[in-house]
Formats: structure tokens, C-alpha cells, sequence
């Protein structure tokens, strides 16, 4: 997904964020959540959604 981090918010809708092993955490409007770097996953969207992410990358 990224080589760094990425801070994330959801200000309306759903999303879905699920790791390679098929674990797997949603998070809905106002929830906040972080992918660390190296994650090995998908990002689900969950019918229509704003998303705010700043991604950070080491250098």
C-alpha cells in the first residue's frame, strides 16, 4: 500500500482496512487510523466516503 506511514480520517462513510493474514478493522466517521509502513494489505471503501490521509515517508 505505501513505503511509509499513513494517518488516515474518515469525515463521512466507511472504510475497511484488512491485513494479508485476513485481519481486518473498519472504521466510520470520525475514527482516525494509521498503516503503518511495509503493510501488506487492501483498503476497502465502504459505499460513498471522504477521506483525509497525510503519508510520511522516512528519506
Amino acid at each position: 500500500m505505501t513505503d511509509g506511514k499513513r494517518s488516515s480520517i474518515a469525515p463521512a462513510g466507511r472504510v475497511a482496512i484488512e491485513d494479508a493474514d485476513g485481519g481486518r478493522a473498519e472504521f466510520g466517521p470520525g475514527e482516525a487510523f494509521l498503516v503503518p509502513a511495509g503493510f501488506d494489505g487492501c483498503r476497502h471503501t465502504l459505499g460513498p466516503t471522504r477521506k483525509i490521509f497525510v503519508g510520511v515517508s522516512a528519506r
